[in-house]
């Protein structure tokens, strides 16, 4: 309720709702609110104690009058800004639970690592990018790209979690501007990833990131896209790496990083 009062507060408020009567309607709602603050000096004046608030409820600061100006800000040290989603404080440790077995999809005699658990789990979720910045803290990159599909749900946090920007590799026909393209091998035919023609500059130094390695075609097909516009990859970055498939025989050399390996 307090909250609602305040969002909604705006240069109206002047000529109905002084001060005081702002600070009554919300003094009940302050011990259950997130608003801390430094409690300004008040007047001898009392005011009389709202209905329904308790005789220890937290004193809220004089609110001063260019608050409720359309656009206003108010400081930051009167009044905190409140937090949305707070995630629990739990080291991730153990990954691999959160990594679901389903045998023989998409065919029989393959074993598909589901990462899905994962993404249901808040905790886990941010555990996860909290783990592959610590995987790359000793990179200096200028942007991560993500390949189509799943690279996006880590790339994108990662790359805020790194303070750079995030660049898509799209399959054909996706992007809307002039893109460039690179074709590679799949187990019968081929297929095409592309990445807007302007998204890296000569120079610039790329953290490639995908939920999984395997065969390494994709891989392989993002690190030419990447080269093809004068980028530099400086790493690729996996929650999980097959090892047991010879994903090295198309990634030779690269610096090639995951969370998990299953050998």
């Amino acid at each position: 309720m307090a909250g609602r009062l305040v969002g909604r507060a705006s240069v109206s408020t002047r000529a109905w709702c002084p001060v005081w009567r702002l600070e009554r309607a919300c003094a009940g709602a302050a011990a259950r609110c997130s608003i801390h603050g430094t409690p300004q000096e008040h007047s001898e004046t009392r005011h009389e104690q709202p209905i329904g608030a308790s005789a220890d409820a937290i004193p809220l600061p004089s609110i001063p009058w260019d608050w409720f100006a359309v656009g206003s800000v108010p400081p930051p040290r009167s009044v905190s800004s409140l937090s949305l989603v707070t995630l629990p404080d739990v080291p991730m440790t153990n990954l691999h639970a959160h990594i679901r077995d389903i045998p023989d999809f998409p065919k029989p005699g393959i074993v598909f690592k589901d990462i899905t658990p994962l993404l249901r789990d808040p905790a886990a979720l941010s555990g996860c990018i909290d783990e592959l910045a610590e995987l790359v803290k000793d990179l200096d990159v200028d942007a991560v790209a993500g390949v189509e599909s799943r690279g996006f749900l880590f790339g994108t946090p990662l790359a805020m979690r790194l303070g750079v920007g995030f660049i898509p590799i799209r399959k054909p026909g996706k992007l809307p501007h002039e893109t460039v393209s690179q074709e590679y091998a799949l187990e019968y035919g081929t297929d095409t990833v592309e990445m807007h023609k302007d998204a890296i500059q000569s120079g610039q130094k790329i953290l490639v990131v995908d939920d999984l390695i395997a065969t390494g075609g994709t891989a392989e097909a993002a690190c030419k896209l990447i080269e093809q516009v004068g980028g530099t990859v400086s790493c690729l970055a996996f929650v999980v790496a097959l090892d047991f498939i010879p994903w090295q025989e198309k990634l030779g050399n690269r610096d090639v990083r995951a969370l998990l390996r299953y050998a």
